[in-house]
Parts: structure tokens; sequence; C-alpha cells
């Protein structure tokens, strides 16, 4: 196909087509001629150059053995993203967090929620989750009832080994309902904004990987009406 471009020389396959082509012996001829002319020591100098260019070259080859770079070197502190190459399953994490609101001996609502989270890389995941206010009575008279609903937001930093700075916001609703048609009522929706720190802990069992202690902060806590507990503390797990 190039010789049909370019087309092909009359005296192809002959000495005389390879007239004019640079040969070895022409090139060692020439490279004599640049090192003579240089000095009495230009060859010593080349041959201590060629040999530092091959002591770089090997430790190329040794990096790239053992998986280095030469990007290492230079930037020491870098850390690569091992989320990376990983799939998008992999990269999700799972949740469960339940937070109790203590009335005399028994606890009269259980916060339950469920989150789904990404990991952004190796120290950082963002996620969302819904949660569930279940009503249990007093201790007197125990009932079930379905005591608010919410949707919530987080993101989570580690700042070190087990110990993350954890964020976010909730939307709740905070107002016993019997059906969905009165959660339409959005004055009975309130913001939370939460902001504090999470530990956790390696946990190893059959179904969940990690325990979760959290205690964060509302700083709208002062605009819920009635003013809400400004400090929450949950326990959580993780999948």
């Amino acid at each position: 196909m190039l010789a049909s471009i370019f087309g092909v020389p009359e005296n192809y396959g002959s000495p005389e087509s390879l007239a004019g082509l640079q040969t070895r012996s022409s090139v060692n001829t020439l490279l004599q001629s640049r090192i003579a002319a240089g000095g009495p020591n230009a060859q010593d100098m080349m041959k201590q150059q060629l040999q530092a260019a091959q002591a770089e070259l090997s430790k190329m080859k040794q990096k790239l053995t053992k998986g280095g770079t030469s990007t290492d070197d230079e930037f020491p502190d870098f850390k690569p993203n091992n989320q990376r190459s990983k799939t998008f399953a992999q990269r999700m994490e799972y949740g469960l967090n339940i937070q109790f609101a203590k009335s005399n001996l028994l606890p009269s609502i259980a916060d339950i929620a469920v989150t789904a989270g990404y990991k952004i890389n190796d120290n950082s995941s963002a996620g969302l989750g819904i949660s569930y206010k279940l009503g249990m009575g007093s201790f007197q008279h125990i009932r079930f009832s379905h005591q608010g609903i919410g949707l919530r937001s987080y993101v989570d930093w580690k700042i070190k080994k087990n110990l993350f700075v954890s964020g976010g916001g909730e939307l709740n609703h905070n107002s016993e309902f019997r059906k969905f048609s009165q959660l339409q009522n959005e004055a009975n929706w309130q913001v939370a904004g939460l902001v504090g720190l999470m530990k956790k802990l390696p946990l190893k069992s059959k179904f969940t990987k990690t325990t979760r202690f959290q205690i964060l902060y509302d700083f709208l806590y002062r605009t819920h009406k009635p003013v809400s507990q400004p400090i929450l503390f949950r326990v959580g797990y993780g999948f």
C-alpha cells in the first residue's frame, strides 16, 4: 500500500538503490572524528556518560520490576487512590445506626436509619440514608407507633487510623403519622445540620465489618420547635 503511494524505484533491490544511505561503518567513522575533535579526554568523558546512562536505566528497570515509578522519588508524600482499581459496587458501603430517646426506664422512640455510601478515596466517603422513628410507648404501656421519618446525607473524612470527622444534613418529620398523606404537611418537617466525630472499630462477624460510634452536634437545634437536643449519640454498624 505504501509502495503504491510513494512509488518503487526501478533499481529496487540492487546495490545502487542503497546509494546515499548511512552505513554502520560511516556512522562509526563520523563518531570517531567528532570524539577526536573534542580533545584527548573526549573518549573518556563519553564512556563516563554512557556508564551513567546505563546505571540510570538499570535503576528504572528495578523500580518497574518492583512496581514502583520515578514519581515516588519526586513526590515522596504521594499516596495513590487505591479505590480507583475497584468497581463501583466494591466502592459502595452500607450502614445501619440506631439512636434511642429515653423516657423513664424504657426507650420511648428508636431512631433506626440505613445508609448507602460511596468511597471517594481511601480517606473519605459520602452517602445518603433514610431513617424511621419507631414509637414504643412507656414502661407502663407499651405501644408501637410511627413517630417520624427522615432523609439523611453525610460525609466522613479520616483524620487518624479509626477516627473520622463526620458531618451532614438531615430533613426529619418528627410528628406521629398513621398514613402517608400526613407527611405532606411542611410544618412538621425540620432541618438539622450535624458535625462531629466518629470512631470505627473492626468487628469480625458474618454480617458486619465495623462498629461505629458517633457524637454529633446539631448547630440548627435552636431553630426547631420545640427546641431539640444539640448533642446526638449514635451507634451503628458497617456492612
